[in-house]
């Protein structure tokens, strides 16, 4: 594992002098688990490969650019995580929520869920993942 963090080193430090084929190297050892992250919360997998793209097109213009990547894999994911987010707003998705007050049981809430929910939302659920995959 170390291994392959040193490695990423070395491909950033070609990557902002801009050589393509290191970038290509990268996009080949990342861009799968990022897609599976951003598919796995979005369930759509053409906007997935998008937003994957989109993602190391801002990460390559990023590096190049001169921005401080000193966890590229981590940077990856907190791009995706805001790319989701993104997403959520757009689309209007948004957790549903049950209300026990109804008579035969439950049913689905009529209120408004606002985005700060949705971001809590997130947070939790990235938080468990961690967790889950630690244990």
């Amino acid at each position: 594992m170390a291994l392959r963090f040193k490695n990423n080193k070395e491909l950033i430090k070609k990557i902002r002098k801009g050589d393509q084929e290191s970038f290509q190297e990268f996009y080949s050892q990342e861009s799968e688990k990022i897609y599976k992250f951003i598919n796995f919360k979005i369930n759509n997998q053409p906007e997935a490969e998008e937003m994957v793209q989109d993602i190391f097109f801002k990460f390559w213009d990023y590096a190049r650019g001169g921005g401080e990547v000193t966890n590229a894999v981590g940077l990856l994911y907190r791009m995706a995580r805001n790319k989701i987010i993104d997403y959520y707003r757009k689309h209007g998705v948004r957790p549903k929520v049950l209300s026990l007050d109804a008579e035969d049981g439950w049913r689905l809430a009529d209120g408004r869920v606002s985005e700060k929910d949705i971001e809590k939302e997130l947070d939790i659920n990235f938080g468990i993942e961690a967790v889950e995959q630690v244990m």
